[in-house]
């Protein structure tokens, strides 16, 4: 199956993949399915007018996503995880930290109140 990898200015990455259970085996090969319907979603979705896309192999991307945030492109070999990225912060961490943090019931009741917002 194909899949569509859009390049973000910034180097990370947006994936398309076609619904594949709209696939008539008598109407079209499988190759000629894919790129009508990636072509077709790609018109309807204005955030992806102008950035470069490569069609690969869905094969060629990677199967984990724990570090989805890190993938690139590069011609050869494609979709890999660049371990230079960092993680994104986790915004639960920073409440937990200032928890731990606190020094008085003040404190506490500050930070709880802003987790309720």
């Amino acid at each position: 199956m194909i899949s569509r990898v859009f390049i973000n200015p910034d180097g990370s990455l947006r994936i398309m993949r076609p619904n594949m259970r709209r696939w008539d085996t008598e109407v079209c090969s499988e190759e000629e399915f894919c790129v009508r319907v990636l072509d077709s979603d790609m018109h309807k979705d204005s955030s992806l007018l102008g950035l470069t896309y490569k069609d690969v192999d869905e094969k060629s991307i990677p199967l984990d996503r724990s570090r989805r945030h890190a993938w690139r492109w590069a011609d050869n070999p494609g979709v890999f995880v660049d371990n230079t990225v960092p993680d994104p912060p986790d915004p639960k961490k920073d409440k937990l930290d200032r928890i731990e943090k606190a020094t008085s019931i003040d404190e506490l009741k500050a930070i709880m109140k802003e987790m309720v917002k």
